[in-house]
C-alpha cells in the first residue's frame, strides 16, 4: 500500500510482470482469495464489511497485454468488518471471517449465511473439520458448526487454541459406504 493505495494483483509462474487487477484508495486493510471451482476462476477481494466476488473462465498471463475483465458474481454487505477471507469446498464456499462471526457465501446456491460463533469477541482463524463443517474453541468446548451456521453441536470441553481433527468412519455411515 502507498498513499493508502493497495493493489490486488497476481503473478504467473515463470513472468517477472505482475498484472494489478483491483486497486482500493482506503487505509484498511484488503484481503484477497482465488480458486477455481468447476471451469470458473472466483477472485475474491475484502476490505471493510465489503466482500466483492468476481468470475472468469481464464486468467491471462500476468505479463500478457490480453485484455481482461471478470464478471460480477456478488457483493456481500457484512455486519462487521473483515480479518480473513477463505475458501473451502473445493472453492464453493468463500468465507469473510470477522471478529464475532463468520459470513459463508455458497457458489452454488447462491446464498449468504452469517453465523455468530458463540463466545467470540475477536476472532482470528476458525478451523474446518473438512469441506462442510467447521469449529471453534471460543467457549472452552470444541463446537463444530455446518458451513450454513446449521446443526451446532458442542462436542466436548477443551483448552482453547488446541488443535482439534475427527476421522471418518465408514463403517458408521449408512448413507455413504466406502467398501
Amino acid at each position: 500500500a502507498t498513499n493508502n493505495v493497495t493493489t490486488v494483483g497476481y503473478l504467473t509462474l515463470t513472468t517477472k510482470k505482475p498484472r494489478t487487477i483491483a486497486s482500493y484508495h482506503t487505509s484498511e486493510p484488503v484481503f484477497v482469495t482465488a480458486a477455481k471451482y468447476f471451469d470458473q476462476y472466483y477472485i475474491s477481494m475484502a476490505t471493510g464489511k465489503s466482500v466483492t466476488i468476481t468470475t472468469t473462465q481464464s486468467l491471462p498471463s500476468s505479463d500478457s497485454d490480453t485484455s481482461w475483465a471478470p464478471s460480477p458474481v456478488k457483493t456481500l454487505l457484512l455486519p462487521d468488518s473483515v480479518k480473513a477471507i477463505e475458501t473451502h469446498a473445493g472453492g464453493r464456499y468463500i468465507t469473510a471471517l470477522q471478529p464475532t462471526q463468520q459470513t459463508v457465501y455458497d457458489l452454488e446456491l447462491k446464498a449468504q449465511y452469517n453465523t455468530a460463533i458463540a463466545g467470540a469477541t475477536n476472532l482470528t482463524h476458525l478451523d474446518w473439520f473438512d469441506p462442510y463443517n467447521f469449529f471453534s474453541d471460543q467457549t472452552g468446548t470444541l463446537r463444530m458448526y455446518e458451513f450454513d451456521g446449521s446443526n451446532q453441536h458442542d462436542i466436548v470441553a477443551v483448552q482453547k487454541g488446541i488443535p482439534a481433527s475427527h476421522s471418518y468412519d465408514s463403517a458408521v455411515d449408512t448413507c455413504n459406504p466406502r467398501r
